[in-house]
């Protein structure tokens, strides 16, 4: 009754693009790349296999070790705050994080004002501006940033988000111990 599970090999690793061919017969591409990684093991498994190819850039992405700090101080800034979870992150990505960018530009989106579900938002996040537009039928509409959610982050944009978080927390008395996230 329960569907067999095939091991199908996969190697990951980083590398270069050393060049690209295009074969002339089939008119197929052929890629070299350099890598460290242990390919061989791989390779002998997937020979002659049809595989999916995913090529993109490098990036260092954060570590498990930096998420668990961030969303201790997360939990225990909102406990303090009064505010929820989802508040107190929209809060910390706001002040630290990072625009979501659109072709080299910041993207802004335009929301009611004072609406409290935005600052609750776990899907989306932003940042207030100053921009304040009245509406046809009185309303007030702010300008919004939108900023990239904290799992889009690198190591060293994830450190500056726990550096501020860091330092919100140490000025509400609150110091966690390594044994709270590790």
């Amino acid at each position: 009754m329960g569907a067999e599970h095939e091991r199908t090999a996969e190697v990951k690793g980083t590398g270069k693009i050393k060049s690209v061919l295009r074969d002339t017969t089939s008119g197929r591409y052929l890629v070299q790349v350099e890598t460290d990684s242990r390919i061989l093991a791989g390779y002998e498994e997937l020979q002659n296999e049809e595989v999916d190819v995913i090529i993109k850039k490098h990036r260092n992405k954060r570590n498990l070790d930096q998420n668990a700090l961030y969303w201790c101080y997360v939990t225990e800034l909102a406990h303090v705050a009064k505010q929820s979870i989802a508040w107190m992150h929209n809060h910390l990505l706001a002040h630290y994080g990072y625009p979501f960018m659109v072709s080299g530009k910041v993207a802004m989106v335009v929301l009611p004002d004072g609406d409290e579900t935005i600052q609750e938002s776990e899907t989306f996040h932003v940042k207030p501006t100053s921009q304040v537009k009245e509406g046809r039928d009185g309303t007030p509409w702010r300008t919004y940033i939108v900023m990239r959610g904290s799992s889009t982050y690198n190591t060293q944009e994830m450190s500056r988000l726990i550096e501020g978080a860091e330092r919100e927390a140490r000025a509400c008395g609150i110091h966690l111990e390594e044994h709270y996230y590790k």
